[in-house]
């Protein structure tokens, strides 16, 4: 029996797009990274192969938690402190931690910083370069797949994690254009399977590949609205570990 095809789409809702715009922004020269939340029903269907495809065809990310701008990705015992606070803060949602979103810094400086030293050969290798996952986010993302997947998990087999990057090259033209819903993401993702083990553990048994199958999608919205998304004054974890009265869920952002 034939099927039609869907196109794999990770898509951002209106809030998570809002605190992942507004977060890159305010830091556009520093390594930010966030959390990405699914509700935690789409798993409750995987006994059903036809849900299961279908859930594989559409990652729906419902919210975003912000975590640093600073060099805290690089501290194992602040990853810790994060993402405890967040999978607490998932399960009180019935959501889960389904993977995360990271810029890097030195791809702004470099896209608006001309350096006529280098040759051509030289800037496109530095670009391409800029367009993969560095270690310092892998490592983060070793740490969330291991802090948010529990034995339950393996034994009900495969979940899936991902990790999306910014392509600041076509940033501006998203936050340009109201009319475009195709953010500006480069996806990878890791699935980790029940037939590993215990010693081997999640996060570390498979090489996180890039998804060129699928893209990323915001909301439609008024030029107004869009504007909104990127004037949010968001906090993260290093705002929250700086004074505490600074609130990483953002509840009233």
């Amino acid at each position: 029996m034939s099927t039609t095809t869907t196109k794999k789409t990770v898509e951002l809702d209106p809030s998570s797009c809002s605190k992942i715009f507004s977060h890159v922004l305010k830091h556009p020269h520093s390594d930010v990274s966030g959390l990405l939340l699914t509700s935690e029903e789409d798993d409750d269907k995987d006994d059903d192969k036809d849900a299961k495809k279908t859930n594989d065809d559409v990652v729906r990310v419902l919210d975003a938690i912000p975590l640093f701008h600073c060099e805290s990705i690089d501290c194992a015992a602040m990853n810790e402190i994060a993402l405890a606070h967040a999978h607490a803060h998932a399960t009180s949602k019935n959501a889960r931690i389904c993977g995360m979103y990271f810029a890097n810094g030195r791809n702004f400086t470099t896209l608006y910083t001309s350096n006529n030293n280098n040759d051509e050969k030289e800037e496109e290798e530095e670009e391409e370069q800029l367009l993969l996952l560095p270690d310092r986010a892998k490592g983060l993302a070793d740490a969330i797949e291991q802090h948010n997947t529990t034995r339950d998990d393996k034994e009900r087999g495969v979940r899936m994690y991902w990790y999306l990057l910014l392509d600041a090259g076509k940033l501006k033209s998203f936050v340009e254009d109201p009319s475009s819903t195709l953010a500006p993401f480069r996806v990878f993702s890791r699935s980790e399977s029940n037939n590993k083990s215990d010693e081997c553990g999640f996060g570390r048994g498979s090489a996180l590949k890039e998804r060129a199958d699928k893209i990323v999608r915001g909301p439609l919205a008024s030029a107004d609205e869009r504007r909104r998304w990127f004037d949010r004054n968001v906090a993260d974890f290093d705002d929250h570990f700086d004074d505490v009265s600074k609130d990483w869920r953002n509840t009233t952002a």
